[in-house]
């Protein structure tokens, strides 16, 4: 029995549309330029372990920033969030190719 491309290439997009679980890499970028230190663009990529880190990276360096320890934590988290902005477009496109091979398998 021989299937049509086309059937199946339509029910592969209906379901694709249907609740859309793709998400944007230049929008995962965005919010690391923007909101990088709070974690969001690692929330938005759903890495939730290192969404928190970032955020308590963050509130332990601000709470220790009056002894000078947390400029050094805050400068670290600078450099970090910097870097995280390549990952995460990286990440983000990996995830989107998981589901993809997931749909097809």
């Amino acid at each position: 029995m021989r299937v049509k491309k086309s059937n199946f290439y339509r029910v592969i997009v209906n379901f694709l549309r249907s609740f859309n679980p793709f998400k944007n890499p230049i929008v995962a970028v965005i919010l690391g330029f923007f909101f990088g230190g709070f974690g969001v663009d690692r929330f938005y990529q759903g890495s939730y372990f290192l969404g928190f880190l970032k955020l308590a990276l963050l509130i332990i360096g601000f709470v220790t920033a009056f002894i000078f320890i947390g400029v050094f934590i805050l400068w670290g988290l600078g450099i970090y969030v910097l870097i995280d902005l390549f990952f995460v477009y990286k990440a983000v496109q990996r995830d989107n190719y998981h589901k993809i091979l997931l749909v097809l398998e």
